[in-house]
Protein backbone atom coordinates (compact mmCIF):
# COMPACT_ATOMS: atom_id res chain seq x y z
CA UNK A 1 0.00 0.00 0.00
CA UNK A 2 1.13 3.07 -1.21
CA UNK A 3 1.31 6.43 1.43
CA UNK A 4 0.66 10.15 -0.62
CA UNK A 5 1.50 13.21 2.03
CA UNK A 6 4.48 14.61 3.84
CA UNK A 7 6.26 12.79 6.98
CA UNK A 8 6.75 15.26 10.18
CA UNK A 9 10.21 15.46 9.34
CA UNK A 10 10.06 16.96 5.79
CA UNK A 11 7.49 19.49 7.42
CA UNK A 12 10.11 20.36 10.11
CA UNK A 13 12.93 20.96 7.32
CA UNK A 14 10.12 23.10 5.52
CA UNK A 15 9.78 24.71 8.61
CA UNK A 16 13.45 25.50 9.17
CA UNK A 17 14.65 26.45 5.83
CA UNK A 18 11.63 29.02 6.16
CA UNK A 19 12.32 30.00 9.29
CA UNK A 20 16.29 30.66 7.87
CA UNK A 21 15.15 32.43 5.08
CA UNK A 22 13.10 34.92 7.19
CA UNK A 23 15.97 35.50 9.59
CA UNK A 24 18.45 36.26 6.57
CA UNK A 25 15.45 39.00 5.31
CA UNK A 26 14.23 40.64 8.25
CA UNK A 27 17.44 43.20 8.67
CA UNK A 28 17.36 44.07 4.98
CA UNK A 29 13.30 44.74 5.14
CA UNK A 30 13.69 46.64 7.91
CA UNK A 31 16.70 49.08 6.75
CA UNK A 32 14.56 48.85 3.71
CA UNK A 33 11.48 50.08 5.93
CA UNK A 34 13.12 53.07 7.28
CA UNK A 35 14.91 54.25 4.08
CA UNK A 36 11.47 54.61 2.13
CA UNK A 37 10.01 56.59 5.31
CA UNK A 38 12.97 59.00 5.77
CA UNK A 39 12.69 59.25 2.34
CA UNK A 40 9.03 60.28 2.55
CA UNK A 41 9.30 62.31 5.09
CA UNK A 42 12.43 64.20 3.50
CA UNK A 43 10.20 64.84 0.46
CA UNK A 44 7.01 65.95 2.69
CA UNK A 45 9.14 68.25 4.13
CA UNK A 46 10.58 69.84 0.68
CA UNK A 47 6.87 70.04 -0.59
CA UNK A 48 5.47 71.93 2.33
CA UNK A 49 8.59 74.36 2.09
CA UNK A 50 7.77 74.77 -1.47
CA UNK A 51 4.18 75.19 -0.58
CA UNK A 52 5.20 77.78 2.24
CA UNK A 53 6.75 80.34 -0.65
CA UNK A 54 3.69 79.55 -3.03
CA UNK A 55 1.73 80.83 -0.15
CA UNK A 56 3.35 83.73 0.64
CA UNK A 57 3.62 84.84 -3.40
CA UNK A 58 -0.50 83.82 -3.65
CA UNK A 59 -1.27 85.93 -0.42
CA UNK A 60 0.92 88.42 -0.73
CA UNK A 61 2.42 88.24 2.52
CA UNK A 62 5.10 86.75 4.66
CA UNK A 63 5.10 82.87 5.89
CA UNK A 64 7.58 81.19 7.45
CA UNK A 65 8.17 77.05 8.23
CA UNK A 66 10.10 76.16 11.31
CA UNK A 67 10.88 73.66 13.62
CA UNK A 68 8.07 72.63 16.40
CA UNK A 69 10.46 73.11 19.38
CA UNK A 70 14.70 73.20 20.21
CA UNK A 71 16.98 71.96 17.70
CA UNK A 72 15.59 68.40 16.37
CA UNK A 73 11.64 67.66 16.28
CA UNK A 74 9.02 65.08 15.26
CA UNK A 75 7.30 67.93 13.57
CA UNK A 76 7.55 71.60 11.78
CA UNK A 77 5.16 74.61 12.16
CA UNK A 78 3.93 76.59 8.78
CA UNK A 79 3.25 80.38 10.34
CA UNK A 80 1.51 82.97 8.59
CA UNK A 81 3.37 86.43 9.86
CA UNK A 82 0.80 88.78 8.91
CA UNK A 83 -2.49 86.89 10.96
CA UNK A 84 -0.02 84.55 13.31
CA UNK A 85 -2.13 81.51 11.75
CA UNK A 86 0.22 78.60 12.74
CA UNK A 87 -0.22 74.98 11.03
CA UNK A 88 1.58 72.12 13.09
CA UNK A 89 2.84 69.31 10.76
CA UNK A 90 3.58 65.87 11.85
CA UNK A 91 6.71 63.72 10.41
CA UNK A 92 5.83 60.26 10.28
CA UNK A 93 6.77 58.15 13.50
CA UNK A 94 10.33 56.97 13.46
CA UNK A 95 12.05 60.09 11.67
CA UNK A 96 13.16 63.35 13.42
CA UNK A 97 13.90 66.62 11.91
CA UNK A 98 16.85 68.65 12.85
CA UNK A 99 18.31 72.35 11.96
CA UNK A 100 21.96 72.23 10.74
CA UNK A 101 23.15 75.88 11.60
CA UNK A 102 21.59 78.70 13.16
CA UNK A 103 18.64 78.85 11.99
CA UNK A 104 14.66 77.44 13.20
CA UNK A 105 13.17 77.51 9.56
CA UNK A 106 12.95 80.09 6.70
CA UNK A 107 11.00 82.92 6.41
CA UNK A 108 9.34 84.01 2.19
CA UNK A 109 8.43 87.22 1.26
CA UNK A 110 6.01 88.77 -1.08
CA UNK A 111 5.86 89.12 -3.46
CA UNK A 112 8.25 86.70 -5.54
CA UNK A 113 8.47 84.53 -2.14
CA UNK A 114 11.98 85.25 -1.54
CA UNK A 115 13.94 84.18 1.42
CA UNK A 116 15.73 86.07 4.03
CA UNK A 117 19.29 84.28 4.03
CA UNK A 118 21.15 82.57 1.14
CA UNK A 119 21.46 78.87 2.65
CA UNK A 120 18.95 77.13 5.27
CA UNK A 121 19.97 73.20 5.91
CA UNK A 122 17.90 70.66 7.73
CA UNK A 123 18.08 67.03 8.29
CA UNK A 124 15.49 64.12 8.73
CA UNK A 125 17.36 60.92 9.95
CA UNK A 126 16.14 57.54 11.50
CA UNK A 127 15.78 57.77 15.04
CA UNK A 128 16.72 54.35 15.50
CA UNK A 129 19.93 54.66 12.88
CA UNK A 130 21.30 57.96 12.47
CA UNK A 131 23.12 56.76 8.96
CA UNK A 132 19.87 56.76 7.55
CA UNK A 133 19.53 60.89 7.33
CA UNK A 134 18.24 62.99 4.38
CA UNK A 135 19.54 66.75 3.88
CA UNK A 136 17.27 69.25 2.65
CA UNK A 137 18.72 72.94 2.10
CA UNK A 138 16.96 75.94 1.04
CA UNK A 139 19.64 77.72 -1.46
CA UNK A 140 19.64 81.29 -2.83
CA UNK A 141 16.93 84.20 -2.42
CA UNK A 142 14.51 82.69 -4.27
CA UNK A 143 14.68 79.62 -1.90
CA UNK A 144 14.92 76.55 -4.15
CA UNK A 145 14.99 73.81 -2.47
CA UNK A 146 17.36 70.64 -2.65
CA UNK A 147 16.73 67.16 -1.20
CA UNK A 148 19.97 64.62 -0.70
Amino acid sequence: MKRSGFTLLEGLVVLAVLGVLLALATPSYLRWRANTVTNEAALQFARDIERTRTEAKRRNTRMRIELASGTAAQGYLRIDLASGARTSISLPPGVRLERLGASMGATFSPPYGTTDAPLRSFAIFWQNDASITRTIRVVGVTGKVIVQ
